[in-house]
Order: C-alpha cells, then structure tokens, then sequence
C-alpha cells in the first residue's frame, strides 16, 4: 500500500513542478462543505485545492486535494487525487494514482494505476487497459482488467475478468461464478482457494507459504525484538526532547495565537502543496544536470526542514485539539505534547500513520509559506480576523 502511495506522490510531485502549464482552483479560504462544479476544456493541468468538485470537462492532468471527487470528465493525461471519497465514471488516459478512503470506478483507464485506499470497487462497466496496483482494506472486482493486477487487501473478491496475471496477499481471497483470471496466479491468504475457485483461473496457482523468521540470523530473535522496540522509542524520545527544547526559541510563540478553526485547515491544504513537490524538485534538478548542485542542497536540507515542521505541525494539532475539547491551555509545550500523544495513537493505524505524518507535515509547511510570502492579517484575541485578506499565520 504505501509504496502505491509513494509512487502516486512522486508522480504528483513532477505534474506540481510546472505552474506555468497548470490552472489551479483554491478554495481553501472559501465557505466550508462548499462543492464546485467544473465541465469546462482546459489544455493544460487542472489542479483543485478545496472541499469537493464535480468535474465533467476536460484537462490534460487533474490534481485534486480534497474530500470528495465526482469525476465524470475525461483526462488526456491522468487523474491524481489525496481524498476521503472519489466516485470515477468518466476516463483516464495514462492511469489513476489515487490515496483515500472510498473509492468507485465506472468507467475507462488507460494506463497504469496505483491505488491505496480503505475500499475499492471496480464496477462492471469498468474497464482497465494496463496494470493495476492496489492496497486497501476490501477490493472487489467486477470489471475487466487488460492487465496484470497486483493486491494487497484484508479482502479481494473477483467476479468479473482479469486478462494477465494476479499476484494477492489478503486475508481472504473470493474469485465468485462470474470471475476469471486468464493468466497466472500467486497468492497469500489464510485459506487456499476451493476447487471449483481454482478451475477459474486459467493459467498456473502458486500459493506462498508464510516462512517463520530462520534461526540462524546474525541477531537472536530476542535481540532482534529489542531493536524493534528500543530504535522506534529512541527516536520519539529524541523528537519530543528537541522539540520542547526547541520551542523555547521566542519565534514559536506565534503558534500560541488564537485563530479560526478554518485557518487550521487552510494551513494544512497550502502546505500539503510544497511538501508534494519538494522530492520533485530534487529529482528534476539531478535531470537538468546543470542543477545538480542545487539537487544536493535541497537533500541536505531536507531533514532539517521536515524535522521542524512536524514539530511545527504536531504542535498545531495539539493546539486544534485543545480548543475542540474545550481545554484552557495556552502553551505551546502544552500543544506540542498533547500533539505528540495524538499523532503517537495515529502511528499505529496502518496506513493512516502515513496519511497523519503527511497531514502534519503539511501543516508546517503551510506555516512556511506564510512566513515567506509574508502576508499579514492581524488577528484579535477571540480569533477573528480583523481584515479580509492576507495570510492567516
């Protein structure tokens, strides 16, 4: 799942590393729960930063960063998406890359997709002309795949036709009386296929046995138990001392200003915009060869900067949290542990630990851009805001 995620955000990455040839939609500082409806022709990206769209037009590339995505429209290029729910009926023509919790498709993908999501169902109306990559916690297939599928999901269920071969790992894998794999199969799952499920596969059924650890490793088993505790439990320690003591610096007192819950949000969907092209700047930089140098500045000081922005970040979180709960603390130490514990208990989610590091992240980086754009909007102490425009940190 998050190497599907992964490879959605590198591609994400190189589409957001050219402004001149992407039209972008934000509606962040809109009215909330707001739903935008786009059917226009757009010869270049579109890119849509907001609560929801329905898009029925046209457009090379479409980025969107939001909750919900009703896609009716067509892509001459492909579909990109970080959302909570996407509906797709329309057409993609180089693939989708999509990260969520929902998502159906009802219509035509041409090309490779990676998808990582809670469920993902796959109509029959659905085709895909290319390889599908997949990890989520139910997939069901009921349309037709012209391509190899590669799944890892707590629950694979095939009813329609896969045209290549299927490599599976879940708990439970169901190939129903209209599904069909004609080509190989290799699987994982904690029952083996039935007879009559294993006569629908066309081609050769490989099973792969789990293996215990061996014996033999350079490590005992009970060193090697150590290190997995130990390690994590250094580094969460190491992050929530420097922090703190990092906090001390007069320049965070700013993040103890009271503000709008919208501004939160805000926050974070501005900066999830440099955190998705920071990787994509070092990898065109190294492809330019005459920035190369420039490649090497940005590694080294990519750490530091995610660093201090989730620092940043988790102490935002803590602060949001407070004011939810209705808690009267106004320290930003307070806010930064209080993050910590929250983002601690969102670690141990699979795959929402990876969509809590990228949120929090994102909200430090938002934090970024307003100080380097450097906008002001002064802001009284009950949180309103005293002007119209400017920036909201």
């Amino acid at each position: 799942m998050k190497a599907g995620i992964a490879v959605m955000i590198g591609v994400i990455f190189c589409l957001a590393l050219s402004p001149s040839a992407m039209e972008i939609h934000n509606y962040c500082g809109a009215e909330d729960e707001i739903i935008r409806t786009e059917s226009g022709v757009f010869r270049e990206d579109y890119l849509f930063l907001g609560h929801a769209l329905n898009f029925s037009g046209k457009a090379e590339d479409l980025v969107f960063l939001g909750e919900k995505l009703t896609f009716g429209g067509e892509t001459m290029l492909g579909l990109f998406a970080v959302c909570e729910d996407l509906v797709f009926t329309g057409k993609s023509g180089n693939g989708i890359m999509v990260g969520g919790m929902d998502i159906a498709v009802d219509g035509l993908i041409e090309g490779n997709s990676y998808v990582g999501c809670k469920s993902l169902h796959l109509s029959e109306r659905t085709v895909v002309n290319a390889n599908l990559f997949v990890g989520c916690a139910k997939l069901a297939i009921d349309g037709i795949i012209n391509g190899n599928l590669y799944a890892g999901a707590g629950e694979i269920i095939i009813n329609g036709v896969i045209n290549g071969n299927v490599t599976a790992y879940g708990g439970r894998i169901i190939i129903g009386k209209e599904g069909r794999i004609n080509g190989d199969l290799t699987y994982r799952a904690k029952e083996e296929l039935s007879e009559e499920e294993a006569a629908r596969v066309g081609g050769t059924i490989e099973v792969k046995e789990r293996h215990a650890f061996r014996k033999d490793k350079a490590f005992p088993e009970g060193i090697r138990k150590a290190l997995r505790f130990f390690i994590p439990l250094a580094l969460f320690i190491s992050f929530v001392v420097v922090g703190s003591l990092l906090l001390f610096i007069p320049a965070f007192k700013k993040v103890e200003t009271q503000r709008p819950e919208k501004v939160f949000w805000t926050t974070a969907l501005r900066g999830l915009i440099p955190v998705l092209m920071y990787p994509g700047i070092i990898v065109l930089s190294f492809v330019l060869v005459v920035t190369i140098p420039f490649a090497f500045v940005l590694i080294a000081a990519f750490i530091p900067l995610f660093y201090l922005a989730n620092i940043i970040g988790t102490t935002l979180l803590g602060k949001y949290l407070t004011q939810k709960l209705g808690w009267k603390t106004e320290k930003r130490h307070y806010h930064f542990l209080i993050g910590v514990v929250a983002a601690g208990i969102l670690s141990l989610i699979p795959f929402i630990n990876f969509l809590g590091f990228l949120f929090i992240s994102s909200l430090g980086w938002g934090v970024y851009l307003a100080f380097l754009f450097n906008k002001k909007a002064p802001i009284t102490e009950q949180g309103a805001e005293t002007n119209g425009g400017g920036n909201d940190w």
